[in-house]
C-alpha cells in the first residue's frame, strides 16, 4: 500500500504543476484510495495543530467536515462520471483529486502562514482559487477515458459543479477544528460551570432607551472656534471582565491625554450594572452617534471610537451577556454606523481576533484605524483572570503612557505585543494600523489649538 500511496502523490505534485501525465501515472484500488484519504485527513490535523504554538487539546469532532468532504469526493464522481459519459469516471477521480489536493493543502497552508494581510495575500489567495480550478480541470479530463473525451465546455461545467458541490458546503457548516489551544479550553469550561445570572429580559432592554438617554444628556456639546474631541467606548461581551476593564481604562486615558472629559461615554455589557450602564447593543451605538451627530461638530470635531471584544473570523464583533439574546455586531454594520456618525475625522481601535479585517471598511483619508490583529490572526489575552488583553495593555496602559502619538505607540506596542506572544509560544497577531493621508495633521491641529487656549499641557496631545 505504501509503494502505491507514493507513486500517486508524486503523480499528484506531477499533476498540479502541469507536467505532462497520462493515466497510467496513477494506480486505481480500493487501498490508494482510503489511504490518501487517511493521508488528507492526518495532514489537515497536524497543519491545525502546527497552527496553535501553545498546549492544545484535540476534538474528535474535527473529523466530521473531513469525512462530509470525502463523501462529497465520492458523490461528485458519481454524478460527474454520469455527466461526462464515462464510467470509469467514478473510480478514477477521486484518487487522481486526492492525490492532487494533497499538494494544494499543504502550499495553502504556506500561504496562510507566511504571507503578510494586504493586496499581494489577497491577490494569491485568488491565484490559489484559479490554480485549483485548473487542477480539477485537468483531473477531469485526465480521468475521461480517451475514448469517450468529452468537449472541453462540458468538462468546465463539470468543474464549475464539482466546486459548488465540494468547496462551498464547508463554509455553511460549524468550523469544527481538530485542535483547540488549552487555555481556551480551560476557559470556555469555566465559564460553564460557572453560574451566569438570569436576567429579566424584558425589564432589562425596555429600560435601556431611559439609561441611554441620562447618559448621553450628560455629554458636552461642541464649542464654537474650537476641534473638541468625543470618546465613545464599546465592549460587548459581557460575561468576561477584561473588555469591561478595557473600555473604562481607554475612557479615562483619552480624558486625561486626548482632551476628551465631559464627552466620552462608555458602553458596556456586564450584569452587575444592568441598571445604571448603557449596554453595549448596536442600537446604543447607533442611538450614541446620532446624539453625537447633534451636538458636535462633526465636520471639524474628532471621533475616538474604541471596540474591544471577541471577534470572528468573519470580522464580527461578538456580543453576549448571560441570557439576553444579543445579536453580535456586523462588520459591515460597523462601518455603516460610522459613515452615518457624519464625523470626517475619526481615529478607530479595534481590539479583537481578526479584527484587521476591518480596515478596509472604515480607512479613508480622514480616518486612523487600529486593530489589535492582522484579517486572519487572532489577538490574545481575553482570559477571565487578565485585567487587559495584549493589546489593551501594550498599547493603552503602556505605550499610550510614554507617548501621544498614535504612530509612535503603535510601533512601540507592535513590538512589546510580538515579544510576548513569542514568549507565550502563540502564533504572532501582527496588529495593524491604517493611516489617513490628512488625519495626522488635523490631530496636530487640534493639539495646537488646545495648547493656544490653555487647555492642555506638553503631554496632552498626538504630535506632541
Amino acid at each position: 500500500m505504501l509503494p502505491t500511496l507514493l507513486f500517486n502523490l508524486i503523480a499528484g505534485l506531477r499533476l498540479i504543476l502541469f507536467r505532462p501525465l497520462d493515466l497510467i501515472g496513477f494506480r486505481y484500488t480500493v487501498s490508494a484510495f482510503w489511504s490518501v484519504a487517511l493521508l488528507n485527513v492526518l495532514v489537515a490535523a497536524g497543519l491545525q495543530r502546527a497552527e496553535i504554538e501553545e498546549a492544545a487539546l484535540f476534538q474528535a469532532e474535527g473529523l466530521f467536515p473531513e469525512s462530509v468532504f470525502i463523501l462529497l469526493v465520492l458523490l461528485s464522481g458519481v454524478l460527474i462520471s454520469r455527466f461526462l459519459g464515462s464510467r470509469l469516471l467514478q473510480f478514477r477521480f477521486p484518487v487522481i483529486f486526492l492525490n492532487a489536493v494533497f499538494w494544494l493543502q499543504l502550499f495553502t497552508a504556506l500561504y496562510q502562514h507566511w504571507s503578510p494581510f494586504g493586496l499581494g495575500g489577497s491577490v494569491i489567495y485568488w491565484l490559489l482559487q484559479l490554480w485549483l480550478l485548473l487542477v480539477i480541470f485537468r483531473v477531469l479530463k485526465l480521468a475521461v477515458r480517451a475514448d469517450r473525451e468529452s468537449a472541453t465546455f462540458r468538462r468546465w461545467l463539470a468543474t464549475l459543479a464539482f466546486v459548488v458541490l465540494v468547496q462551498l458546503p464547508p463554509y455553511y457548516l460549524y468550523p469544527f477544528e481538530f485542535w483547540v489551544p488549552a487555555s481556551y479550553a480551560v476557559s470556555e469550561a469555566s465559564a460553564a460551570t460557572e453560574a451566569q445570572p438570569e436576567l429579566d429580559v424584558e425589564s432589562v432592554l425596555t429600560s435601556q432607551p431611559a439609561i441611554l438617554a441620562q447618559q448621553l444628556q450628560s455629554l458636552e456639546p461642541s464649542r464654537a472656534g474650537e476641534i473638541d474631541a468625543y470618546f465613545v467606548g464599546y465592549a460587548p461581551w459581557g460575561d468576561q471582565r477584561v473588555f469591561a476593564n478595557e473600555i473604562r481604562f481607554a475612557r479615562q486615558r483619552f480624558d486625561e491625554r486626548f482632551g476628551t472629559s465631559g464627552r466620552s461615554l462608555s458602553l458596556i455589557n456586564e450584569a452587575e450594572n444592568i441598571d445604571t450602564q448603557a449596554l453595549a447593543i448596536t442600537s446604543n451605538l447607533a442611538a450614541s452617534l446620532q446624539w453625537l451627530k447633534q451636538i458636535a461638530q462633526p465636520e471639524e470635531d474628532i471621533l475616538y471610537l474604541f471596540i474591544t471584544s471577541h471577534g470572528a473570523e468573519n470580522h464580527d464583533v461578538g456580543t453576549v451577556l448571560a441570557n439576553l439574546p444579543l445579536n453580535d455586531l456586523p462588520a459591515a454594520g460597523l462601518a455603516t454606523l460610522v459613515e452615518n456618525s457624519g464625523f470626517k475625522w475619526k481615529v478607530i481601535i479595534v481590539s479583537s481576533c481578526y479584527s484587521g479585517g476591518h480596515i478596509p471598511l472604515l480607512a479613508d483619508d480622514s480616518t486612523m484605524v487600529i486593530t489589535a490583529s492582522r484579517a486572519d490572526r487572532t489577538s490574545f489575552g481575553c482570559t477571565d483572570d487578565a485585567e487587559y488583553t495584549y493589546f489593551g495593555r501594550a498599547f493603552l496602559v503602556e505605550a499610550l503612557a510614554e507617548n501621544t502619538n498614535f504612530n509612535e505607540a503603535f510601533d512601540a506596542a507592535r513590538a512589546v505585543i510580538a515579544s510576548r506572544e513569542t514568549e507565550a509560544g502563540f502564533t504572532p497577531s501582527e496588529p495593524q494600523i491604517a493611516v489617513g493621508k490628512t488625519i495626522e495633521a488635523y490631530m496636530e491641529k487640534q493639539w495646537a489649538s488646545r495648547k493656544k487656549s490653555g487647555t492642555t499641557s506638553q503631554a496632552g496631545l498626538p504630535g506632541s
